[in-house]
Protein backbone atom coordinates (compact mmCIF):
# COMPACT_ATOMS: atom_id res chain seq x y z
CA UNK A 1 0.00 0.00 0.00
CA UNK A 2 1.47 3.12 -0.90
CA UNK A 3 -1.10 5.53 0.74
CA UNK A 4 -2.70 4.90 4.57
CA UNK A 5 -4.97 7.49 6.04
CA UNK A 6 -4.36 9.52 8.38
CA UNK A 7 -0.42 8.91 7.72
CA UNK A 8 0.92 8.33 4.03
CA UNK A 9 3.55 6.39 2.80
CA UNK A 10 4.67 3.06 1.67
CA UNK A 11 3.41 0.48 3.99
CA UNK A 12 1.80 -2.65 4.69
CA UNK A 13 -1.53 -2.54 5.71
CA UNK A 14 -3.04 -4.48 8.71
CA UNK A 15 -6.96 -4.63 8.16
CA UNK A 16 -7.98 -4.60 11.47
CA UNK A 17 -6.46 -1.02 11.56
CA UNK A 18 -9.55 0.18 9.53
CA UNK A 19 -7.92 1.21 6.43
CA UNK A 20 -11.39 0.29 4.59
CA UNK A 21 -14.17 2.59 4.00
CA UNK A 22 -17.70 2.72 3.24
CA UNK A 23 -18.50 4.29 -0.28
CA UNK A 24 -22.10 5.20 0.75
CA UNK A 25 -24.26 5.49 3.04
CA UNK A 26 -26.33 2.84 5.34
CA UNK A 27 -29.53 3.60 6.94
CA UNK A 28 -30.06 1.86 10.48
CA UNK A 29 -32.49 4.27 11.86
CA UNK A 30 -34.16 6.08 9.08
CA UNK A 31 -33.52 9.77 9.09
CA UNK A 32 -31.67 9.35 12.80
CA UNK A 33 -29.49 6.70 12.71
CA UNK A 34 -26.90 5.91 9.98
CA UNK A 35 -22.97 5.21 8.51
CA UNK A 36 -21.75 7.71 6.75
CA UNK A 37 -19.77 7.57 3.11
CA UNK A 38 -16.50 7.03 4.20
CA UNK A 39 -16.96 5.64 7.86
CA UNK A 40 -14.05 3.25 8.89
CA UNK A 41 -15.26 -0.49 8.62
CA UNK A 42 -13.34 -3.50 10.06
CA UNK A 43 -13.51 -5.88 7.38
CA UNK A 44 -12.79 -9.89 7.05
CA UNK A 45 -14.05 -13.01 5.31
CA UNK A 46 -13.44 -11.33 1.68
CA UNK A 47 -15.11 -14.38 -0.76
CA UNK A 48 -16.70 -14.21 -4.36
CA UNK A 49 -17.14 -10.25 -4.88
CA UNK A 50 -18.57 -10.16 -0.55
CA UNK A 51 -16.82 -9.22 2.77
CA UNK A 52 -18.28 -9.04 6.04
CA UNK A 53 -18.14 -4.97 7.53
CA UNK A 54 -18.89 -3.81 11.17
CA UNK A 55 -17.68 -1.71 13.20
CA UNK A 56 -15.44 -2.65 15.85
CA UNK A 57 -16.92 -4.36 18.49
CA UNK A 58 -14.70 -2.65 21.56
CA UNK A 59 -16.97 0.70 20.36
CA UNK A 60 -20.14 -0.61 20.06
CA UNK A 61 -20.15 -2.74 23.16
CA UNK A 62 -23.76 -1.78 24.99
CA UNK A 63 -25.05 0.08 22.22
CA UNK A 64 -28.07 0.01 19.55
CA UNK A 65 -28.70 -0.72 17.00
CA UNK A 66 -25.48 -2.42 15.53
CA UNK A 67 -24.39 -2.73 11.94
CA UNK A 68 -22.32 -6.46 10.80
CA UNK A 69 -24.07 -7.12 7.57
CA UNK A 70 -21.86 -9.17 4.35
CA UNK A 71 -21.60 -6.19 1.58
CA UNK A 72 -20.32 -6.35 -1.81
CA UNK A 73 -16.30 -5.58 -1.85
CA UNK A 74 -17.38 -2.65 -4.46
CA UNK A 75 -19.21 -0.95 -1.67
CA UNK A 76 -15.89 -0.81 0.05
CA UNK A 77 -13.20 1.76 -0.62
CA UNK A 78 -9.71 2.88 0.85
CA UNK A 79 -9.88 5.53 2.93
CA UNK A 80 -9.20 8.76 1.79
CA UNK A 81 -11.22 8.04 -1.57
CA UNK A 82 -14.55 8.80 -0.18
CA UNK A 83 -15.13 12.77 -0.67
CA UNK A 84 -15.84 14.06 3.20
CA UNK A 85 -17.13 16.94 4.54
CA UNK A 86 -16.07 19.52 7.18
CA UNK A 87 -19.46 20.59 9.46
CA UNK A 88 -18.54 23.12 11.85
CA UNK A 89 -19.28 22.37 15.70
CA UNK A 90 -21.34 25.59 17.06
CA UNK A 91 -22.90 24.32 20.20
CA UNK A 92 -20.48 21.88 21.27
CA UNK A 93 -21.45 19.75 24.53
CA UNK A 94 -19.60 16.44 25.90
CA UNK A 95 -21.73 13.65 27.25
CA UNK A 96 -20.44 10.32 28.85
CA UNK A 97 -22.04 7.08 29.84
CA UNK A 98 -25.57 5.78 28.40
CA UNK A 99 -27.24 7.62 26.20
CA UNK A 100 -30.79 6.72 25.34
CA UNK A 101 -31.95 8.27 21.90
CA UNK A 102 -35.29 9.36 20.51
CA UNK A 103 -37.12 10.52 17.25
CA UNK A 104 -38.64 13.28 19.12
CA UNK A 105 -38.87 14.43 23.00
CA UNK A 106 -40.95 11.90 24.57
CA UNK A 107 -41.14 9.46 22.83
CA UNK A 108 -39.71 6.09 23.14
CA UNK A 109 -35.54 5.03 22.50
CA UNK A 110 -35.09 4.36 18.96
CA UNK A 111 -31.42 3.62 19.49
CA UNK A 112 -28.84 3.07 22.65
CA UNK A 113 -25.05 5.02 22.79
CA UNK A 114 -23.17 3.52 25.37
CA UNK A 115 -19.87 6.01 25.75
CA UNK A 116 -16.96 4.69 27.89
CA UNK A 117 -15.01 8.31 27.63
CA UNK A 118 -16.47 11.87 27.41
CA UNK A 119 -17.27 12.74 23.70
CA UNK A 120 -18.03 15.78 21.76
CA UNK A 121 -22.03 16.13 20.07
CA UNK A 122 -23.24 19.21 18.26
CA UNK A 123 -26.51 20.21 20.54
CA UNK A 124 -29.32 20.96 17.57
CA UNK A 125 -31.99 22.25 19.66
CA UNK A 126 -32.98 22.34 23.33
CA UNK A 127 -36.83 21.63 24.71
CA UNK A 128 -36.94 21.55 28.55
CA UNK A 129 -34.49 18.42 29.64
CA UNK A 130 -34.36 17.35 26.29
CA UNK A 131 -31.73 17.96 23.27
CA UNK A 132 -31.20 17.04 19.90
CA UNK A 133 -27.96 16.34 19.48
CA UNK A 134 -26.04 15.41 16.77
CA UNK A 135 -22.37 13.19 15.30
CA UNK A 136 -20.57 11.55 12.92
CA UNK A 137 -18.90 7.93 13.24
CA UNK A 138 -16.61 8.66 10.21
CA UNK A 139 -15.24 11.36 13.31
CA UNK A 140 -14.47 8.79 16.18
CA UNK A 141 -14.82 5.68 17.76
CA UNK A 142 -18.64 5.51 17.46
CA UNK A 143 -20.81 2.78 16.46
CA UNK A 144 -22.77 5.18 14.01
CA UNK A 145 -23.45 8.40 13.12
CA UNK A 146 -27.02 9.85 14.65
CA UNK A 147 -29.46 12.90 14.82
CA UNK A 148 -31.68 12.29 17.52
CA UNK A 149 -32.95 13.66 21.12
CA UNK A 150 -31.79 12.88 24.48
CA UNK A 151 -32.76 13.21 28.03
CA UNK A 152 -29.68 12.53 29.46
CA UNK A 153 -27.46 14.76 31.08
CA UNK A 154 -24.10 16.15 29.50
CA UNK A 155 -20.75 15.28 30.93
CA UNK A 156 -20.91 19.17 31.05
CA UNK A 157 -23.41 19.69 33.61
CA UNK A 158 -22.97 21.09 37.35
CA UNK A 159 -23.50 17.60 39.19
CA UNK A 160 -20.80 15.41 37.19
CA UNK A 161 -18.20 17.49 38.23
CA UNK A 162 -15.57 15.68 35.81
CA UNK A 163 -14.83 19.67 34.17
CA UNK A 164 -11.12 19.78 33.56
CA UNK A 165 -10.36 15.86 34.19
CA UNK A 166 -10.64 14.48 30.58
CA UNK A 167 -8.21 15.47 27.87
CA UNK A 168 -9.96 14.94 24.54
CA UNK A 169 -9.46 15.92 20.77
CA UNK A 170 -11.35 18.64 19.44
CA UNK A 171 -10.45 19.30 16.03
CA UNK A 172 -9.41 23.02 14.95
CA UNK A 173 -7.85 21.84 11.70
CA UNK A 174 -7.79 19.52 8.70
CA UNK A 175 -4.98 19.07 6.24
CA UNK A 176 -5.25 20.14 2.75
CA UNK A 177 -2.17 18.13 1.55
CA UNK A 178 0.77 16.11 3.17
CA UNK A 179 1.90 17.46 6.16
CA UNK A 180 5.67 16.48 7.60
CA UNK A 181 5.23 15.55 11.17
CA UNK A 182 7.70 15.38 13.85
CA UNK A 183 8.23 14.00 17.24
CA UNK A 184 9.42 17.25 18.83
CA UNK A 185 10.42 21.09 17.91
CA UNK A 186 14.37 19.43 17.86
CA UNK A 187 13.62 16.56 15.89
CA UNK A 188 16.20 16.42 12.87
CA UNK A 189 13.63 14.83 10.55
CA UNK A 190 10.05 13.96 9.91
CA UNK A 191 8.94 10.93 12.09
CA UNK A 192 5.56 10.03 9.66
CA UNK A 193 3.53 12.05 7.02
CA UNK A 194 -0.01 13.14 7.87
CA UNK A 195 -1.92 12.70 4.86
CA UNK A 196 -4.60 15.29 3.33
CA UNK A 197 -8.23 15.30 4.87
CA UNK A 198 -7.25 14.46 8.47
CA UNK A 199 -8.40 16.27 11.39
CA UNK A 200 -6.27 17.72 13.90
CA UNK A 201 -5.97 20.34 16.97
CA UNK A 202 -3.00 22.62 17.49
CA UNK A 203 -1.51 24.25 20.21
CA UNK A 204 0.90 26.59 20.97
CA UNK A 205 3.69 27.79 18.52
CA UNK A 206 7.17 26.88 19.54
CA UNK A 207 10.69 27.37 17.39
CA UNK A 208 8.41 28.10 14.35
CA UNK A 209 6.82 24.54 15.30
CA UNK A 210 3.29 23.67 16.19
CA UNK A 211 2.65 20.86 17.92
CA UNK A 212 -1.08 18.75 16.95
CA UNK A 213 -2.70 16.21 18.45
CA UNK A 214 -4.98 13.01 16.56
CA UNK A 215 -7.59 10.70 17.77
CA UNK A 216 -5.55 7.33 17.85
CA UNK A 217 -2.37 8.56 16.70
CA UNK A 218 -0.15 10.46 19.08
CA UNK A 219 4.05 11.27 19.77
CA UNK A 220 6.21 10.44 22.66
CA UNK A 221 6.19 13.79 23.92
CA UNK A 222 2.91 14.39 25.86
CA UNK A 223 1.09 12.29 22.83
CA UNK A 224 1.51 15.15 20.78
CA UNK A 225 3.52 15.57 17.09
CA UNK A 226 4.83 18.63 15.46
CA UNK A 227 4.34 20.23 12.46
CA UNK A 228 6.33 23.29 11.21
CA UNK A 229 4.01 27.03 11.17
CA UNK A 230 4.65 27.57 7.53
CA UNK A 231 3.07 24.55 6.62
CA UNK A 232 0.25 24.60 8.87
CA UNK A 233 -0.81 27.68 6.97
CA UNK A 234 -0.32 26.61 4.07
CA UNK A 235 -1.14 22.89 3.83
CA UNK A 236 -4.78 23.24 6.72
CA UNK A 237 -7.20 24.97 7.16
CA UNK A 238 -9.34 26.14 10.11
CA UNK A 239 -12.39 24.53 11.12
CA UNK A 240 -13.65 27.65 12.69
CA UNK A 241 -15.41 29.78 10.54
Amino acid sequence: MNAVWPIQGNYWVDGANLPIVLRARHDLVKAHVWLDAGTPMHVFGANTGMAQAMRPRSWAVGSEPSFSQRIACSELGLAGSVERTYPELKKPRSFKGLLELSAAPGEPPIAKLQLTKSETFEVLAQSGSWRRIAARAIDGQLPFSFDAWTKNAGDEDPHLGMIGLLREVNPTHVSTAALKAFASPSAHGASVTIAPEVWFQVGEPKSGFVPIQISELSGPERGELWIQQVELSHHARSLSP
